[in-house]
């Protein structure tokens, strides 16, 4: 599948206060979220672009747990990472950090009524990749929200999320490696 083109109009200028953050930090991380209506736009910056590749930092990408249906529908673990790469125009990740704990199937019958899957992984496709990478169970066990939210679509869907800590310990292990 054609990747889409992304770019700013009017162009971007990264702000030195975030270039410098990225130059001197020890780590960089990329965290989930939208990948072409959030981080996208950060990412093809060319003064951020220009950064992640330089840094020394180890530059981390956690990715998402669920496909969505259309930008990225079918998309493994390495289909994330090989995007966020050429959103930054080359190979700059050191690690990425991935989930290998399966929601309820209950839960992803709800999902795959959206048209959002699991993102699936294949190991030895995975070792082959210049980056590192961390299965671990990062899935959080409690419903987000929930039914007694005041949000109609929180009240009724269970949304699948990361644990935060269980990412914080991966991120950490990382860090002292």
């Amino acid at each position: 599948m054609p990747r889409p083109h992304i770019w700013l109009e009017p162009e971007a200028d990264a702000s030195p206060v975030a270039v410098r953050a990225i130059m001197d930090a020890d780590m960089v991380v990329i965290a989930p979220g939208h990948l072409y209506g959030s981080l996208a736009p950060a990412l093809v910056i060319d003064g951020v672009q220009r950064a992640l590749r330089r840094t020394k930092a180890k530059c981390v990408y956690v990715t998402n747990l669920v496909t969505k249906p259309g930008p990225t529908n079918g998309f493994t673990v390495k289909d994330f990472a090989d995007e966020i790469e050429r959103l930054v125009g080359g190979k700059f990740l050191d690690y990425v950090v991935f989930n290998n704990d399966t929601p309820s199937e209950e839960l992803m019958k709800r999902y795959a009524q959206e048209n959002e899957y699991a993102v699936s992984f294949n190991i030895p496709e995975l070792k082959k990749q210049h980056y590192q990478f961390r299965a671990a169970p990062i899935l959080a066990r409690h419903a987000w929200g929930g039914a007694q939210s005041s949000d109609p679509l929180l009240a009724s869907r269970s949304f699948i999320r990361h644990d935060s800590d269980a990412v914080a310990r991966q991120l950490m292990r990382i860090y002292f490696t």
